[in-house]
C-alpha cells in the first residue's frame, strides 16, 4: 500500500511539472505563479482579497485552493512572532476540531515567516490547511493552501510552487 500511495504521489508530481502552464498574478501588492488552469476570484466576496481555485474534479463537490488576506497592522507593534502567536490563538477558537500538524519559521526573499499546518472541519468538508505567514512594511500577509484532507498529498507540490513564487513588492 504504501509503495502505491508512494507513485501516485510521484505520477501527481510529474504531471504538474510536466504540463508547466503557469499564469502569472500581479496585484494585492504582491506576485506569484500558479497552474494556468487554476480560476483566478478577486472579487472578495469569500473574505480573502484573492483565490485561487483548482479545477473541480468529476463527482468531486470541494474545490482545492490557495487564497490570500492581508490585514494593515500600521501603529500596532508587533512583529511576526507575537502576530503568528496570536493567529494559531485565533485559529484554535474558530476552527473545529483543530488538530496541529507542524510548524516553523522560515527566511524567504520576503524575509522571516512562520509556515503552520494543521487539519479542521469545515461543515462537512475534513480539511488541511498550510499557511504562511508574513510581516512587511506593517502589512500582514497571510497565504493559505486549502484541501480536503485526502487531497492534501496531491497538492503538497503544487501548493509550494505557488509559494515559492510568492512575492510581496516592498
Amino acid at each position: 500500500m504504501k509503495c502505491f500511495v508512494l507513485a501516485l504521489m510521484c505520477v501527481t508530481n510529474v504531471a504538474f511539472a510536466q504540463s508547466g502552464k503557469l499564469s502569472a498574478y500581479d496585484g494585492n501588492n504582491i506576485t506569484l505563479s500558479y497552474p494556468s488552469d487554476w480560476r483566478v476570484d478577486e472579487s472578495g466576496k469569500y473574505g480573502p482579497k484573492l483565490f485561487l481555485f483548482s479545477p473541480v474534479k468529476e463527482g468531486d463537490a470541494f474545490s482545492e485552493n490557495v487564497n490570500l488576506v492581508t490585514e494593515d497592522i500600521k501603529g500596532v507593534g508587533i512583529g511576526i512572532d507575537k502576530y503568528y502567536e496570536v493567529s494559531i490563538e485565533n485559529i484554535k477558537k474558530v476552527m473545529t476540531n483543530y488538530k496541529h500538524v507542524s510548524s516553523s519559521k522560515q527566511k524567504d526573499a520576503n524575509g522571516e515567516y512562520y509556515t503552520l499546518e494543521y487539519t479542521c472541519d469545515q461543515g462537512q468538508n475534513h480539511i488541511n490547511l498550510i499557511q504562511r505567514f508574513w510581516i512587511v512594511n506593517e502589512v500582514a500577509y497571510v497565504l493559505t493552501a486549502v484541501s480536503e484532507q485526502t487531497q492534501v498529498e496531491n497538492y503538497r507540490k503544487t501548493y509550494a510552487e505557488i509559494a515559492k513564487t510568492f512575492r510581496i513588492k516592498k
